[in-house]
């Protein structure tokens, strides 16, 4: 995933192809959120990792954002 950001930019611009990471891009651009390429790499790939270990991510329906973790088992 290749990202673009720097101090004077209003968010991130995204060159991945994938749908919700441009959702996610998206919503981090509208709210002018200011975070590395790295950062936000680390949080989707932490919430995927959680999925594959039986937790189940409750996400935004429009942004795709991880709202809450739950643990059914």
């Amino acid at each position: 995933m290749e990202t673009v950001a720097d101090e004077h930019d209003d968010g991130i611009r995204e060159e991945s192809q994938s749908t919700s990471d441009k959702r996610i891009y998206r919503w981090i651009e509208r709210t002018k959120y200011k975070a590395t390429s790295n950062e936000i790499e680390t949080r989707v790939k932490s919430v995927n990792q959680l999925e594959k270990e039986g937790f189940s991510a409750q996400r935004d329906f429009e942004t795709g954002f991880c709202l809450s973790i739950v643990n059914f088992s």
